[in-house]
């Protein structure tokens, strides 16, 4: 008999093998902390990007179609852990919001970065390297089943 939770268990730790991972350091109240921001589904990442429509004064945001800095804000607790030595550790939703707020303009752009970094520039890596990699096949010369 076909054990559907055993396979579905086995896709979903595939999946997870698969997702990109970044770290970044942070200040807040004058100790450094090692955040570790983590690739979302497709689909759960849509749910913040479609939330937030891009700002008229922001290139970035145009050209991504959504507002960058509020659609990763929003992402934090999903996307990213507390690493601290060789444990992580999930914030609650309050947590997060507090610790965005207690750290200082730089902070916030690593974490505006990393979230964006895996999300944004991981896939858009990919399918560079699969338009690479078409390019590549298509451009071999091709034998003629007549040679």
């Amino acid at each position: 008999m076909l054990d559907l939770d055993k396979l579905l268990d086995a896709a979903d730790e595939r999946v997870a093998e698969k997702r990109v991972t970044e770290l970044g350091e942070i200040h807040l109240a004058g100790e450094l902390l090692t955040l570790k921001f983590t690739e979302l589904a497709g689909d759960e990442w849509a749910t913040f990007t479609m939330a937030h429509t891009p700002r008229k004064s922001v290139p970035l945001d145009h050209a991504f179609g959504y507002n960058v800095s509020a659609a990763t804000k929003d992402a934090l607790a999903a996307s990213a852990v507390l690493v601290d030595g060789d444990s992580e550790q999930k914030l609650s939703d309050e947590q997060w919001a507090r610790l965005y707020r207690g750290t200082d303009p730089q902070g916030r752009q690593v974490i505006t970065s990393g979230i964006f970094a895996v999300n944004e520039a991981a896939e858009l890596a990919r399918i560079d390297a699969a338009r690479k990699a078409s390019e590549a096949v298509s451009k071999r010369k091709r034998r003629s089943p007549a040679n």
